[in-house]
């Protein structure tokens, strides 16, 4: 076939990611034999997606993540997802698309929109260095707007000390100990936490994801890359899920219980031989 602009699809697709040639396969420039069995899933997972084996800490971090939120049994959109799907088309790989398809702005993918709010937040700012007036300003434009704060408020566990619930606190720790500096964007999320809380009655903690979001924040990664990692954090219970559904589970799953809450029965009068109103 001849192109009316051939010099437009040189190169048409590159890639800086793996370059495999016969009996040959370089990942990120690194060859295959130095890189399997002798690196983690984890760093395996961060040197394809940017680029570089991370150092001890971000690599553990990174691994804390990804172990901090494996399942939430029913109370998330994910297992629910996963498994009404294999038990209507019993394909484990359907089963875990579902599951992952769920990921968005209200659930499990909250961690890139945190990011996403951190960075441009300290952009913005006059002082970078100025937490109270960041924090200020950023409740103010949600609240104002109508908007929820990525990442505060949990509906089951309640809030732990001054920010966190049982498992984020729990995140908190083990990112701590692996010596992650915790006085920048984490430091920031938490004040902005503390002025919101004082603008409501409730005791809204900030949530695992919320603190995933600022962790990934104080570690540079992008808002599409955390966005692109989120799946990872809760694949163990979806692939769990989707099996168990497929072993044990129901056939073509239902809603046990709902409403209906439209307008009452009602009918055509305009067919042929249909009854019209009013007549006796």
């Amino acid at each position: 076939m001849d192109y009316k602009f051939p010099d437009k699809y040189n190169q048409y697709w590159r890639t800086s990611i793996s370059e495999i040639d016969r009996n040959k396969i370089n990942i990120r420039g690194y060859p295959l034999e130095e890189l399997s069995g002798r690196i983690s899933y984890t760093d395996a997972i961060v040197l394809c997606l940017r680029g570089e084996i991370p150092g001890p800490v971000e690599s553990n971090v990174i691994n804390a993540i990804f172990t901090a939120a494996m399942d939430h049994q029913f109370l998330n959109t994910t297992a629910l997802a996963a498994r009404t799907v294999v038990s209507a088309n019993p394909d484990p790989v359907a089963g875990i698309a579902a599951g992952v398809l769920s990921f968005g702005r209200v659930t499990a993918g909250v961690p890139s929109f945190v990011v996403e709010l951190l960075q441009e937040a300290t952009a913005e700012a006059p002082d970078p260095g100025d937490f109270d007036a960041i924090a200020e300003k950023v409740v103010h434009d949600y609240r104002s707007t109508g908007r929820r704060i990525p990442g505060f408020g949990h509906p089951i566990h309640d809030m732990v000390g001054d920010h966190y619930t049982f498992r984020s606190q729990l995140l908190y720790d083990r990112v701590r100990d692996f010596g992650l500096p915790l006085d920048g964007m984490v430091a920031l999320y938490e004040r902005i936490h503390t002025v919101f809380l004082g603008t409501i009655t409730k005791a809204l903690p900030i949530n695992v994801d919320g603190l995933m979001g600022a962790v990934f924040a104080e570690l540079g990664y992008l808002p599409v890359e955390v966005h692109a990692l989120a799946p990872f954090t809760m694949l163990p219970g979806i692939v769990a899920h989707v099996v168990e559904e497929i072993r044990e589970g129901v056939p073509l799953r239902i809603v046990p219980e709902s409403y209906y809450v439209g307008v009452p029965t009602r009918h055509r009068t305009d067919l042929p031989g249909a009854a019209k109103e009013g007549a006796s």
